[in-house]
């Protein structure tokens, strides 16, 4: 815990560097990191349990993105494109996760 990173986001055309920090870690069952820039801050929230198949996990991600100071009056308006990047996260994910590249 308390490990932090740099992480490049690109928003609607916009480059923005965050720096994440790692708040909680349950290796086997949870990890959660929280994320912050001059205009966003955010708390990932990622659990891992057993998938009814043997020997398979299912992994939830879950992201709680807010604008900060006088943005956050205009979330409504971005609203649709944050849920569009998580979309394309999750699609990113999966095809990772089907090519193996998830396998050190």
């Amino acid at each position: 815990m308390g490990s932090t990173y740099e992480l490049v986001t690109l928003f609607k055309g916009k480059e923005s560097t965050m720096k994440y920090t790692v708040a909680h870690w349950d290796a086997l069952n949870k990890v959660t990191v929280t994320g912050d820039s001059s205009t966003v801050a955010a708390e990932d929230t990622i659990t891992f349990s057993d998938a009814p198949t043997p020997g398979h996990t299912t992994i939830a991600y879950s992201a709680d993105i807010r604008l900060k100071g006088l943005l956050s009056l205009f979330t409504w308006v971005v609203a649709g494109d944050i849920k569009a990047l998580g979309a394309d996260a999750k699609a990113g994910m999966e095809k990772a996760f089907a090519e193996g590249k998830h396998q050190a």
